[in-house]
C-alpha cells in the first residue's frame, strides 16, 4: 500500500531537491547514485519525464507533497506572527516609534498576505 504525501516527512535536503526537480528535473544517472533521490523515486515523488527518457521530473503526488507543507507552514507561523504581536502590544511599545512603523509596515504586510 503506497504512503500517502501527507503522511512523509522529508530531511530539508530532500525537500530542498524535491523544489529543485520541479524546475530542473534530475538526470536517471543521478536517480541511481544518489540515495536521497532513489528514495524519492522509492515513494513516487518523482516519475520519468515523458519528453526526455534520461530524466526524471516530479510527479503528482510530489506536487501535492508541496502544496501540502506549504499550505501546512503558514498554518503554524500565521499563528506565531500574531502571538509575537500581541506581546509585544502588551508592553505599550507604541511608545518608540521605529518599533511603531515597524509593526504597522508588517501588519499591513500580513494584510496583503491574506487578502490575496
Amino acid at each position: 500500500m503506497p504512503t500517502p504525501f501527507n503522511e512523509l516527512e522529508l530531511s530539508t535536503y530532500e525537500h530542498l531537491l524535491l523544489i529543485r526537480i520541479k524546475f530542473t528535473g534530475i538526470s536517471k544517472e543521478s536517480v541511481r547514485i544518489k540515495p536521497r533521490c532513489k528514495y524519492l523515486y522509492k515513494f513516487g515523488l518523482i516519475d520519468n519525464s515523458t519528453k526526455n527518457i534520461n530524466k526524471y521530473v516530479i510527479s503528482d503526488k510530489g506536487k501535492m507533497y508541496l502544496r501540502y507543507k506549504r499550505r501546512n507552514s503558514f498554518r503554524f507561523w500565521i499563528p506565531v506572527i500574531i502571538s509575537i504581536l500581541a506581546l509585544l502590544s502588551s508592553y505599550d511599545i507604541y511608545t518608540n516609534v521605529l518599533i511603531q512603523k515597524a509593526l504597522q509596515s508588517l501588519a499591513q504586510l500580513l494584510k496583503n498576505i491574506l487578502g490575496s
